[in-house]
């Protein structure tokens, strides 16, 4: 929990002296707001000011005129909307802390860099924007990176992260490097969804780490849906954790359905691309993960266990193209069954897999019997859902209407899985279907229940 302080009234203390050109000053527990970019770090920035005790400048304040180094020296074309994203980063942090995120990057600023200088510019530029008994709230995304140099000069500093949907601040972030009415300097800028997407976690990262390394005194992180959904109660609550009265708010009205409207403008594989670069900061926050990226059903089981028959059925409904084993190796007249020569089979056949899914789902129908290979694909392939085709060998034999079973077991035909070579089932298949006690309707219904609750396909 962050830890709140009992606060005086009067958080400008004069010297003795009248006017405000020439007043020295202590700033007593400023407010600095930070975020990703289009996370909504403005309409908050706004609702604090709106508290009667509340103040501060009418732009952000890295743009203030005067700003010590540690607070301005980066902004740019490449680093505009993008600052924390990782092709900026040098080998290592300046200040050996390479465990923390953002710390490699050339302007994250820390506790070290803090001089007296700097903290005389700060107190000097934010006095203008002050009168006597208010809080000074000044914001800019970038003080992501600033947050720890910005404690070091107020050591009772409330810092209040926000926290947006990444699919809506990635797509805000191509469109407004494309054209900003706000920043017309910076207009003009190509960027693909996916740096948008390593902007938006990285950042994210960084607001994450104040919290897990206690970094950050007072510190408290909302998300934006909260605050435009419950603007009364998530604002008290900030004013509680600021030492303000909230009696007096007026609870401002915000758009509610600009999540879904700039999500609508994304194309599916935009949306895949955001899923895949940014899983682990959406999963942080309880953001729904959707995962429109095509996949690759990867059906393992016996010789026999009705894994090209439970393919053939699904192929319509998941609109997807069929990889069956046997037909490949007829192909490419592969005849190697040793297990080096499976091997080898099944890496084919993922590359093969792996290219075709770009366009649509992909069905594997391929006996796979050797775990360490199916894992290996898992590993490099992110889209594959290995779904194990489970069936007793009894009945996989009673199945066989070419009778490999038999053949296999006189010593005609060599290498035949579960006779002269043994089937690794998985361990932590996605799924798994029972053939020899369920229909084929049943397994067919059971993968695309779970294809439409986890990937949302169909």
């Amino acid at each position: 929990m962050p830890l709140v302080l009992e606060l005086p009234n009067v958080y400008l203390t004069q010297t003795g002296l009248t006017t405000m050109s020439t007043l020295e000053t202590r700033i007593r527990s400023p407010i600095f707001v930070f975020g990703s970019p289009n996370s909504g770090t403005t309409i908050l920035w706004n609702a604090l000011k709106s508290h009667p005790g509340v103040a501060g400048p009418d732009k952000e304040g890295q743009d203030l005129e005067g700003m010590p180094k540690p607070m301005t020296h980066f902004l740019g074309l490449h680093t505009f909307r993008m600052w924390a994203h990782y092709l900026h980063d040098q080998p290592h942090s300046r200040w050996g802390e390479d465990h923390l995120p953002g710390s490699q990057l050339p302007y994250y600023a820390t506790e070290r860099d803090w001089i007296p200088e700097h903290q005389s510019q700060l107190e000097q530029i934010y006095a203008q924007y002050l009168t006597e008994g208010k809080r000074l709230c000044d914001k800019s995304p970038a003080h992501t990176l600033r947050a720890r140099f910005l404690q070091r000069c107020f050591p009772d500093a409330r810092f209040i992260a926000i926290v947006r949907n990444g699919y809506a601040v990635a797509e805000g972030i191509v469109r407004k490097r494309k054209f900003d009415p706000d920043r017309p300097q910076f207009n003009g800028l190509p960027t693909e969804i996916g740096d948008a997407a390593w902007q938006w976690r990285r950042a994210n990262e960084v607001i994450v780490s104040y919290q897990d390394y206690s970094l950050l005194k007072n510190y408290k992180i909302i998300r934006y849906e909260d605050l435009v959904q419950e603007p009364r109660l998530t604002l008290s609550a900030l004013f509680e954790f600021c030492g303000l009265d909230s009696v007096t708010l007026t609870t401002p009205e915000f758009e509610q359905n600009l999540n879904s409207r700039q999500i609508s403008r994304l194309k599916p594989h935009q949306i895949g691309t955001i899923s895949e670069i940014a899983e682990p900061m959406l999963a942080r926050f309880g953001y729904t993960i959707q995962n429109i990226q095509k996949k690759i059903y990867w059906l393992t089981g016996l010789p026999c266990s009705g894994k090209s028959t439970i393919a053939q059925a699904l192929c319509g409904h998941l609109d997807a193209q069929i990889l069956d084993g046997d037909k490949i190796r007829a192909m490419v007249q592969n005849r190697d069954f040793s297990l080096e020569g499976r091997a080898t089979q099944m890496r084919y056949v993922a590359a093969m897999a792996y290219f075709l899914h770009r366009q649509q789902n992909v069905i594997v129908s391929l006996v796979s019997p050797l775990r360490e290979v199916r894992e290996e694909i898992k590993r490099q392939f992110l889209n594959v859902v290995e779904i194990y085709v489970q069936c007793d060998v009894e009945v996989c034999k009673r199945r066989d209407v070419k009778g490999m079973y038999a053949r296999a077991s006189s010593g005609v035909l060599l290498n035949f899985t579960a006779v002269q070579q043994e089937y690794e089932p998985p361990l932590n298949p996605h799924l798994v279907v029972r053939t020899d006690v369920d229909s084929i309707e049943s397994c067919v219904n059971q993968i695309l229940s779970y294809a439409r609750r986890d990937y949302g396909e169909i």
